[in-house]
């Protein structure tokens, strides 16, 4: 365990600031392995991203075209129906969004193993 990298700590940081911006977005949380302080200079960040206003995957969708606004993707993977999208940069950073709605935040599948 190590504290996050600096490329983690801005890439946490501009995710927080695009989609704190989104009124759609009513909460976003640092989850994962860097979430839990279990991180390390691989890990990848991982974002639970709360969706207020219309169905999480409509969300995310939406999003697909918005990553360039967080960093020059490569590759920009929707899962689920877009309710995850998983990501990697130009430069080699990786992040996945979780886009969730309200009733998902009580179900056990949200937690790591």
């Amino acid at each position: 365990m190590s504290a996050p990298t600096r490329e983690q700590q801005d890439l946490t940081e501009t995710i927080s600031r695009v989609l704190g911006a989104d009124p759609a977005i009513e909460a976003a949380w640092l989850a994962g392995s860097l979430g839990r302080g279990a991180g390390d200079a691989f890990s990848d960040v991982d974002i639970l991203a709360l969706v207020t206003t219309g169905p999480a995957g409509e969300t995310g969708r939406r999003y697909v075209n918005e990553i360039p606004a967080i960093a020059e993707p490569v590759l920009v993977n929707p899962l689920f129906g877009g309710r995850i999208l998983n990501v990697v940069t130009a430069d080699w950073r990786r992040f996945d969004i979780s886009f969730v709605e309200a009733a998902d935040l009580g179900r056990g599948g949200l937690r790591d193993p």
